[in-house]
């Protein structure tokens, strides 16, 4: 730990990532009130590419070691 004052546990930039989606997707979710049909479809959309990201990042936590999982995300 020569130079290192705070030191992360391994994993930690994916539990921030997913956090950081997670967040991301509720503030999609709550912005679809009083919009129009073509807001609300593009928005559904997005919100079910954000959940993609999400669990594709959990997928790629769980195994590091395999690179084909760092693709779909």
């Amino acid at each position: 730990m020569k130079g290192n004052i705070l030191s992360l546990c391994p994993g930690a930039d994916y539990f921030c990532g997913t956090g950081a989606l997670v967040i991301e997707l509720a503030l999609f979710v709550y912005h679809l009130h009083g919009r129009t049909i073509l807001n609300k479809h593009v928005h559904t959309l997005l919100i079910y590419t954000i959940m993609a990201g999400c669990l594709f990042t959990v997928i790629e936590f769980m195994n590091r070691a395999k690179f084909i999982w760092s693709i779909p995300r």
